[in-house]
């Protein structure tokens, strides 16, 4: 592993806070703070194991992370079992950093399949050299036993290591595995091996039949007291009618669901009328979630979900890909657990409701109201003309809703389902929400699948597809969101007049999204804009929703919420949902205020100005477990002129804040700041230091660091750099956007076809536009980023600070080497510091690595005495831990 992924990897870790939640497995687990770091830190830290290079390498993971630390993340990661309910994408936190291709996050819950053609760790044990299958055993349960599992997987990592272990101490299945030919024979031994103990907290381990065994237990468990409940057999009827083939037949059921209830499913699919038979599932299903919430038994709900959602899914799995089915909707099962009186998904709508009158209540909108208003007029005039007679061609009544979030699009979206309903327009008027997971599928042939799906479970109502423009990214190459636009375009029109289409999102997103295919401006005539709220309509929503909690906002609270209000809005301004947050937040203060046990009734339900969080420009409470940040820049080796210049910036910033408290007028400089130095010189450390120092001291709301290089911020036509450009630093809001390397941004002599310029012309407008909650710093060599500021004035006056990284001297360079050995629990032997000076060049070269060079050197050096070490006979801990004189002179010549 080179220096510079090292440092990029736990860069990238900082920010890291996964949450899991195992349906069926206890509560869900939000990560102590720190934990995501020290677990990337201690899979890197297994590079120096000595059986680091026994295992196979993985083709998906980064070629510069040893086999072991591949295979260390590969394991944690299948142990999320078959169905993990993955509520803020753990995978994707444990994975980052490792995988050779990075993936995107995934938004809500999801779930994680992994094919179970193979135990959990029978690839690890049988790829590679047959003989160093129990070595690699040994290996992965101890790099098991260093890492720190998340809670509910503990009972998993037990078990795994219990097999483990007795791969190690059972001569005869030792004997067995090794004598074992191929991933089946070696499975088939791993499997067998399995106790009934590690079995039953990791069904997993035993493959697919046990999987499927535990979840046809908890449906069993849970249906004495719920008859209505599904069983089973409705649950694989409830797959085969999801995914049937294209000419109505069943689909195929793998084999260990077969045996169980291929049969008698098969049969009711022949009779069954498949969509009321189908619907009947669905509403069983619905109405024992909901009865499970009422009763309180929130993780019956939980292994219910997971069992009924993996006996779908086991049912139809293939070796390409895996089928999900629509119910249980995890995203459902997870607002029942935050609110178990609410109903699992979109709340039934009261018949007697007039959806007029609930329009007119809205807050704000009136532009909205009056379109919708305008589009009943219309539907009533054309349904009174074909009563009369009139031939009357069925219109396209499409819609697109543009704005940001939290303008209330869906509850309006919900409405016109109701209005259209009542107006004999549609005939359930129900309102079905998707989004791109849920009509994009990852395989050939299952999108068309996936959008009818949906179509039919919205026919005679509306389908309201939110952030709409996703099934079309603009560098969507082998995507298959195309395939869902057209599938979609064919069923609007092969149904119209059946169904109502609301395609949802940002404005300019929405706009790009109709040049994506030729049809789509045809099919959606109508538009509705979403405005944002005035602070007027927000201090209302404000107020109607701690109504709604029994709340009462004191004197001075309204004054004290206007200040919060952004002005100018960002485009990702929340809207109502920011109210509703922040009301959340208040709440959350005011319960850490007062003493619960003694106050009174007036007390609890009243909220003070204090019960707001701080106005930015206030110094924020310090975070759990948050540094100090001059404290962690005095830790760092040398760079003395750095730190005298950021401690400068802190008393500015101090002074600011005393001035402003005195009422003596303060303006606000640029904060804005150019690194000037080679690389290696900790410039990106000190830029997550200043960030932690601008969050303290109030200026910068949540002080993340945001990393982006030329390829970030510009595209490769015309048109796709400014939102390129606007995306990065609409994620560096509210803290530091670090550009390294930023003079790359000029292109080549001539600048012909190139669109750096056009990236830095959009920096800077929207450093202007965010000039309170963004900071911007540009990073360099210091001749080239003197020639990009020169060239360009309109950069040097947005920068008007400049902070140079000296090359760190031999003392310090040494210093540095001694560190990293320390924190890797290696101990220095003779000559050692002596070696590594010998290597320092004198004078430095223009590109001298500093830090990133010495990083390189132990890496080498650690490889050097791996080399040394690991035929040694008896070698001790003693050994393994002492880095040699010689291994810093061989990694010198490597």
């Amino acid at each position: 592993m080179t220096a510079q992924s090292a440092e990029q990897t736990q860069d990238r870790a900082q920010d890291l806070r996964p949450v899991l939640d195992l349906y069926g497995v206890g509560e869900a687990w939000e990560a102590p703070e720190g934990w995501a770091q020290e677990l990337h830190r201690r899979l890197w830290q297994l590079s120096r194991h000595p059986e680091a290079f026994s295992f196979a390498a993985l083709a998906r993971m980064r070629p510069d992370a040893a086999p072991l630390v591949q295979n260390a993340v590969h394991t944690l990661d299948v142990m999320l079992g078959y169905v993990a309910v993955d509520a803020a994408d753990f995978s994707f936190d444990l994975t980052r950093g490792f995988l050779r291709t990075p993936e995107e996050r995934a938004d809500g819950v999801r779930a994680s399949l992994w094919s179970t053609a193979l135990a959990p760790v029978t690839y690890q044990i049988a790829a590679g050299d047959p003989a160093l299958r129990v070595r690699r055993a040994a290996a992965l349960d101890l790099a098991l036993a260093t890492l720190p599992s998340p809670a509910p997987l503990a009972g998993r990592v037990e078990a795994v290591r219990g097999l483990l272990r007795r791969v190690s101490s059972s001569e005869p299945l030792r004997t067995r595995l090794l004598e074992a030919e191929g991933f089946d024979e070696v499975d088939a031994v791993l499997r067998g091996a399995v106790t009934d103990e590690e079995a039953e907290a990791f069904p997993e381990l035993r493959g697919l039949d046990a999987v499927l065994d535990a979840a046809l237990a908890t449906l069993e468990g849970i249906a004495p007291e719920h008859p209505e409940a599904p069983g089973a057999e409705d649950l694989v009827l409830r797959a085969m009618l999801e995914h049937r083939r294209e000419d109505g037949t069943a689909p195929a059921l793998v084999a260990a669901v077969d045996r169980r209830l291929g049969s008698r499913a098969r049969e009711r699919f022949a009779q069954a009328d498949h969509e009321e038979t189908r619907a009947g599932v669905d509403a069983a299903i619905r109405a024992t979630l909901s009865a499970l919430a009422r009763e309180g038994r929130l993780q019956d709900l939980r292994a219910w979900s997971a069992a009924a959602f993996a006996v779908q899914t086991i049912a139809l799995e293939s070796p390409d890909h895996v089928l999900f089915p629509a119910l249980p909707d995890l995203d459902a099962v997870r607002d029942l657990l935050e609110d178990p009186a609410g109903p699992p998904g979109p709340a039934p709508e009261a018949e007697d409701d007039d959806p007029f009158t609930e329009l007119s209540q809205l807050i704000g909108l009136d532009s909205v109201k009056r379109q919708v208003e305008s589009m009943a007029a219309e539907m009533r005039s054309m349904e009174r003309r074909r009563a009369a007679g009139v031939v009357v061609e069925a219109p396209t009544r499409h819609i697109l809703f543009l704005g940001g979030p939290g303008t209330a699009k869906t509850t309006v979206a919900r409405l016109i389902g109701r209005i259209c309903r009542d107006l004999g327009v549609l005939e359930n008027g129900q309102l079905v929400e998707v989004s791109r997971d849920d009509l994009v599928a990852e395989h050939i042939g299952g999108t068309a699948q996936l959008v009818r799906t949906k179509v039919d479970e919205a026919m005679g109502g509306v389908l309201f597809i939110d952030e709409a423009y996703a099934l079309a990214p603009g560098d969507s190459g082998r995507d298959f969101g195309k395939e869902a636009i057209s599938t979609l375009l064919k069923l609007m029109e092969d149904r119209r007049g059946r169904f109502i289409v609301i395609a949802a999102g940002y404005r300019k997103e929405m706009r790009d999204f109709l040049r994506a295919n030729s049809g789509l401006a045809s099919r959606f005539p109508v538009t509705v804009d979403f405005p944002d709220f005035t602070d007027g309509e927000l201090e209302e929503i404000l107020r109607e929703h701690a109504r709604r909690r029994g709340m009462v906002l004191a004197e001075g609270t309204l004054e004290a919420f206007r200040e919060l209000i952004p002005s100018p809005r960002p485009d990702d301004f929340g809207n109502a949902r920011w109210v509703r947050n922040l009301l959340e937040t208040a709440i959350s203060r005011q319960a850490v205020r007062i003493d619960i046990d003694v106050a009174g009734d007036e007390e609890i339900r009243t909220l003070l100005p204090e019960d707001l969080p701080p106005r930015r420009g206030g110094a924020p409470a310090p975070r759990d477990g948050e540094r100090d940040a001059l404290a962690e820049l005095d830790r760092l080796i040398g760079l003395e002129g750095v730190k005298a210049r950021v401690r400068r910036l802190q008393a500015e910033l101090k002074a600011a804040e005393l001035r402003s408290r005195a009422g003596l007028p303060v303006a606000a400089p640029s904060r804005h700041l150019v690194f000037v130095g080679n690389p290696g010189t900790a410039k990106t450390t000190v830029a997550r230091i200043l960030a932690g120092i601008f969050r303290q001291a109030g200026v910068l709301e949540h002080g993340q660091l945001v990393e982006a290089s030329r390829a970030d911020l510009v595209g490769r036509y015309v048109g796709e750099t400014a939102p390129k450009t606007t995306e990065v630093v609409q994620r560096a809001l509210g803290g530091v956007l670090f550009i390294d390397e930023a003079y790359t941004l000029m292109g080549g002599p001539g600048g012909g076809g190139d669109f750096g310029q056009e990236a830095i012309d959009t920096l800077l407008a929207l450093m202007e536009d965010h000039r309170r909650d963004l900071v911007v710093i540009v990073a360099g060599y210091r001749d080239r980023m003197a020639e990009l500021l020169d060239t360009n004035p309109g950069l040097a006056s947005r920068f008007p600070t400049t902070i140079t990284f000296e090359d760190y001297s031999d003392d310090e360079l040494i210093a540095m080497f001694s560190l990293i050995a320390q924190q890797a629990g290696m101990v220095l032997g003779d000559g050692v510091e002596e070696a590594v000076r010998s290597l320092l060049p004198t004078p430095r070269p223009p590109s001298f690595g500093n830090g990133r060079m010495i990083r390189n050197l132990f890496e080498e050096a650690m490889s050097s005495q791996a080399m040394r070490i690991v035929d040694l006979p008896d070698i001790t801990s003693e050994e393994v831990r002492l880095l040699a004189a010689q291994d810093v002179r061989d990694a010198g010549t490597v």
